[in-house]
């Protein structure tokens, strides 16, 4: 029960930051949206998404190309990630046919929860995910760009 509580409690801190955080990108997205015409997502399918990641324990990193492939346990580490996907939805024309990587979210016993594919060129920065039936190709921001580029640099010994 004590774990059940803490579980709990984990979920909920979670989704309340999710929220408080997509009310600060959704008053600096206004701002941008005035200076610009990027297509935006409705902010509830990133809420939905909170809800599947709020259930996960563990995130699998894959790099293709590079061979590069990690796990890690912390509740922490899905927030971090969550944080890197935008409401504006991808520019996909500039977009090789293949991803340049993967990203699993799995519960505590090791299942999957929800699966993504990412690119992080600079001509084509998103995250791809299905929810709800339906596909969404969102941009990748630049944070998460950097520390993918990091990876591969600790990982090529630069």
């Amino acid at each position: 029960m004590k774990y059940f509580s803490s579980i709990l409690l984990c979920s909920l801190l979670f989704v309340f930051m999710v929220i408080s955080c997509q009310s600060g990108v959704s008053d600096t997205a206004t701002k941008a949206a005035t200076s610009t015409t990027s297509a935006k997502i409705d902010s509830s399918v990133l809420l939905d998404l909170a809800k599947i990641l709020s259930q996960c324990q563990k995130v699998e990193y894959v790099l293709y190309e590079y061979g590069i492939t990690f796990e890690t346990q912390s509740v922490n580490e899905m927030q971090r990630f969550f944080n890197f996907i935008q409401l504006e939805i991808a520019d996909t024309k500039n977009c090789p046919s293949k991803y340049d990587g993967g990203v699993v979210f799995k519960d505590i016993e090791g299942d999957i929860k929800m699966a993504m594919e990412l690119n992080i060129l600079p001509e084509c920065k998103q995250v791809v995910f299905n929810l709800n039936n339906k596909t969404y190709h969102q941009v990748f921001s630049d944070k998460g760009i950097d520390l993918f580029k990091e990876i591969i640099k600790m990982r090529q010994g630069e």
